[in-house]
């Protein structure tokens, strides 16, 4: 995923593959491993690769990723709040 945004970048700014590398401090093989989604950049490296492209690191982010971690967040949560409410009500009616 990253990848491919980062090989749009690289055409879209006619930038090659070696000065980003250079810019960033990484060898040239690493950035390969980045553009072919073999390994992924941690956020310090993600943060300087969007600084020196231009874009706000979080043109990389993986929006469906957060969704759906967001979404089973709130799902549990909300099963977790379900469970509390019957065990609430079950008490209510053995306590009537």
């Amino acid at each position: 995923m990253i990848g491919k945004k980062l090989k749009d970048l690289l055409k879209a700014r006619d930038i090659e593959q070696i000065q980003l590398a250079r810019a960033v401090g990484i060898s040239p093989s690493r950035l390969a491993n980045y553009l072919s989604d073999k390994r992924e950049p941690d956020l310090d490296m993600l943060t300087r690769m969007a600084k020196f492209l231009g874009v706000d690191v979080n043109y990389f982010a993986d929006m469906n990723a957060v969704t759906y971690h967001v979404t089973k967040e709130v799902i549990a949560t909300d099963s977790a709040k379900t469970i509390d409410i019957s065990i609430k009500q079950r008490k209510q009616i053995r306590e009537d």
